[in-house]
């Protein structure tokens, strides 16, 4: 696994453990979003303890079923989930190409206008 963060802060994924684990009664998906090369996806998922209390979010992003990294939130945590965007190959690919290519257009247009 690549990446791991618990309400934004990251943690060591040697390390890292589920802290609703022991508690989790039943998880229900709320979103699930396939990458443009069809072989990643990025899943969301909602944790409920046995009384129905929501425990906590899921955010993953996954190769197939190996499990690439993870942000888990808790309910009353100040970080949410980032919005689902489409993407290539790992979230954020399209937004940081657009911003790429962006910046590239802007130069060559300011590079033509010292002609």
């Amino acid at each position: 696994m690549q990446h791991w963060a618990l309400n934004g802060d990251a943690v060591a994924t040697q390390i890292a453990r589920d802290p609703w684990a022991s508690k989790v009664a039943r998880v229900q998906r709320t979103a699930l979003l396939t990458g443009g090369n069809r072989t990643q996806y990025r899943a969301i998922w909602t944790a409920f303890a046995s009384d129905g209390a929501e425990l906590g979010t899921y955010d993953a992003w996954l190769q197939g079923y190996w499990l690439l990294g993870m942000d888990l939130y808790s309910p009353n945590s100040a970080v949410r989930p980032k919005p689902l965007t489409p993407f290539c190959i790992e979230p954020g690919d399209i937004e940081k190409w657009n911003a790429d290519h962006a910046k590239r257009e802007a130069d060559k247009a300011a590079r033509s206008k010292l002609r």
